[in-house]
């Protein structure tokens, strides 16, 4: 081979070789570049509804500032994906509330799972419910969320509260979310040993609600059938939250109604059960008014109570000089007489009242005198130190106190006798001035297990 020939045989190996490394180096260059698309999401609106349960919605003020952080992380070309939520509450009062409603959209290329939040502070005074669920948006998707706040009783008058939310995207494929569980049961703790023991059944309907550590409310939940109840939170880190059970009517706690979990993600906090005791049946409390007559016999058992009253007779001449004149009232005296019945009861609080027509007599028995009936029918009269009562005939109105040395057994009943006569003016008024024609005494009776009322009517009629 010639020279010549070599050195061109030469250039041509060396071109072809620098070719060959120039195109494989631009495939690796165009190789090394991935678009995988642009993460960003955006608040696409909002409102804000004030509470009008408390009336004054006008007086306290609650605005929101929605902002997109532009570029938040400069070594991400992958676009923007924080929010910011900022809310002022001005002039605020104890009971205020709003809800702020905003929505988030995916504008970007790519599907995003989120909100990651953070609440930056909240202020003493003010309690925050945000319980977002983390989802994944698509591009094109939109969510809504809701925040809500509420001005606590000790909050200042007047005060301005700020509250910043904080919220993150991540791209979908970037994303590892490690959450955790807290679990338990209500069950019905028949005996009372803070165990859920073999044969208690659980309690469905029962509220369950959830705080983290800083003490804002994270979820709600009402137990189901078999009493179960679980919560998913997403804790950055080691995290203790609060859980609180409120008991069912008529039910009471024999655990304790809060109590504490910590978690941290991939973790699970089981067993916090609580158990719920059903109160006894209430006794029930008897209440009723009469009016009868004063041939009463206490002597005998069972004793005579005196006979019923259904009418109250007045005479009022048709001619002479007292023409129209009330000039008697038969009977002149009766009892208002009210039955006080419930097993338990040890106090007792009436207060009676009455219209115009008739007085309480201050006679040599007394104005008033409380009994004991038993389930025999037989009387005994309480000693005089077990009550105290006060009249006020001028407005009509008579309060009676009443304290056993023991409960009030099953079949036995308070008798508290009242005894009227006829109001000053009555006697000697005429009768076709008299436009009301019936006296109506109503009693209201307040004991240590529940009040009643009861009221009667007995009619004036002319004989």
């Amino acid at each position: 081979m010639s020279r010549a020939t070599f050195l061109g045989t030469s250039l041509f190996l060396l071109v072809t070789v620098l070719s060959a490394v120039a195109m494989w180096y631009d495939v690796l260059e165009v190789n090394s570049v991935i678009r995988t698309g642009e993460v960003d999401v955006v608040f696409s609106g909002y409102e804000v509804v004030e509470g009008y349960e408390y009336g004054k919605p006008w007086v306290a003020d609650c605005t929101a500032e929605l902002r997109e952080v532009e570029d938040e992380d400069l070594d991400n070309p992958s676009g923007d994906n924080d929010l910011d939520l900022s809310i002022t509450v001005s002039n605020a009062y104890p009971g205020y509330s709003c809800t702020i409603y905003f929505r988030v959209r995916n504008t970007g290329t790519v599907p995003v799972v989120g909100p990651f939040y953070e609440l930056l502070e909240v202020p003493e005074g003010l309690e925050v419910a945000f319980e977002p669920r983390l989802a994944q948006l698509h591009p094109g998707d939109e969510v809504e969320y809701s925040i809500h706040l509420e001005v606590l009783q000790e909050a200042e008058q007047g005060a301005t509260y700020e509250l910043q939310v904080h919220l993150k995207y991540i791209q979908w494929n970037e994303v590892v979310v490690r959450y955790a569980t807290i679990s338990g049961y209500v069950f019905h703790d028949v005996d009372g040993s803070r165990t859920w023991d073999p044969g208690e059944d659980p309690l469905p309907s029962v509220l369950i609600e959830l705080y983290d550590d800083g003490g804002n409310l994270v979820g709600t939940y009402r137990t189901g059938d078999d009493g179960y109840y679980e919560f998913t939170v997403y804790p950055p880190t080691a995290r203790q939250y609060t859980i609180v059970a409120y008991a069912l009517p008529n039910y009471y706690f024999t655990t304790p109604s809060t109590l504490y979990a910590i978690v941290w993600p991939g973790s699970s906090s089981t067993g916090n059960d609580f158990g719920l005791k059903q109160l006894p049946p209430q006794p029930e409390l008897g209440v009723s008014k009469e009016f009868r007559e004063t041939d009463v016999d206490f002597s005998t058992c069972p004793a005579k109570l005196g006979t019923p009253l259904s009418r109250i007779e007045v005479t009022v001449p048709d001619q002479g000089a007292n023409k129209g004149k009330i000039l008697n009232v038969n009977p002149g005296a009766f009892f208002g007489i009210i039955r006080i019945s419930g097993e338990g009861i040890t106090e007792v609080r009436i207060t009676d009242t009455y219209d115009f027509h008739f007085d309480v007599e201050d006679g040599i028995d007394g104005k008033v005198r409380v009994y004991l009936l038993d389930s025999s029918g037989c009387v005994t009269e309480l000693a005089p130190g077990s009550y105290s009562y006060t009249v006020d005939n001028e407005n009509n109105v008579v309060t009676v106190d009443i304290d056993l040395d023991r409960p009030l057994g099953a079949g036995e009943t308070i008798l508290v006798y009242l005894k009227f006569k006829p109001a000053p003016g009555l006697v000697g008024s005429y009768w076709e001035s008299l436009t009301d024609r019936w006296f109506d005494n109503s009693a209201t009776v307040e004991t240590n297990i529940g009040s009643s009322t009861a009221s009667a009517s007995i009619e004036l009629v002319k004989k």
